[in-house]
């Protein structure tokens, strides 16, 4: 019995060996910068809140060239070009998994950007750490 493609499991976006190119575009934001895509679903050490406000800084994902093009061409339905992307697009870790996925906002649906090794997970997560102890 032949599987159909819908059951097959997603194919990243970008192939483990592409990690350095998403490392380097995760940057701690402002929080309202639209400009890059917010990172959901990190663990958040020590994390103080009033009524909901984070002391923590925005993790994002800077947009390049080198990450829009790849997206762009696996099929997401809003540009990646505007100003504004973060208001039609969101990151989120899954820890349990370490993938990212990019997801939308307005709509249901999302892209798989890369699934991490143990190690990289491992670099990613140390990168948002040092990242939140650099802005606390």
């Amino acid at each position: 019995m032949s599987s159909s493609s819908w059951a097959d499991a997603p194919t990243p976006v970008f192939a483990t060996e592409q990690f350095p190119l998403i490392l380097s575009a995760v940057i701690a934001a402002k929080s309202n910068d639209r400009s890059a895509p917010r990172i959901l679903g990190l663990r958040e050490p020590g994390e103080r809140g009033v009524r909901g406000q984070s002391y923590r800084p925005h993790i994002a994902l800077r947009l390049s060239e080198g990450l829009i093009d790849p997206i762009l061409a696996s099929g997401v339905i809003y540009s990646l070009r505007t100003p504004r992307v973060a208001d039609d697009f969101y990151i989120e870790y899954f820890q349990e998994q370490q993938v990212l996925l990019l997801k939308y906002q307005k709509i249901l649906g999302s892209r798989l950007l890369i699934r991490m090794t143990d190690a990289q997970a491992a670099q990613f997560e140390e990168t948002v750490l040092r990242l939140q102890a650099q802005k606390a």
